[in-house]
């Protein structure tokens, strides 16, 4: 990969919130990754799950990518971050991990301290 490459991937990646390996690295293998923020917005760690590719359907991958966007959220609040996760419209909106009915917003919800939550179901 080029430099030029790396840097347009790079920023495809921060537009849409998190990273997807579709086995690039390794065969048969894929991961999503997520950072997490402190307080001050900066990045201090990041939140990934991986699987064999055999095991999850394409159709499953953006039930994933809500359910680490959402740990990566919780994560961040509980380090004082309150800013929102900021993503592209290719995230994944209606349906994908809310609760039934919990169209608006994509299924985010605040809580009385203006804080935004957002429910998933379980894998």
């Amino acid at each position: 990969m080029t430099a030029s490459g790396l840097e347009a991937e790079l920023s495809r990646v921060r537009g849409q919130g998190y990273a997807i390996d579709n086995e690039e690295r390794e065969a048969g293998l894929r991961c999503i990754g997520v950072p997490v923020r402190n307080y001050t917005g900066r990045v201090v760690a990041a939140i990934s799950i991986a699987w064999p590719s055999f095991r999850v359907t394409q159709e499953r991958i953006p039930q994933l990518i809500e359910t680490v966007l959402t740990a990566a959220e919780d994560l961040s609040m509980s380090l004082g971050y309150t800013g929102s996760i900021q993503v592209s419209s290719s995230r994944p909106k209606r349906g994908v991990g809310c609760g039934e009915g919990d169209t608006a917003n994509g299924g985010v919800r605040e809580s009385g301290k203006g804080r935004k939550h957002r429910r998933t179901q379980s894998l």
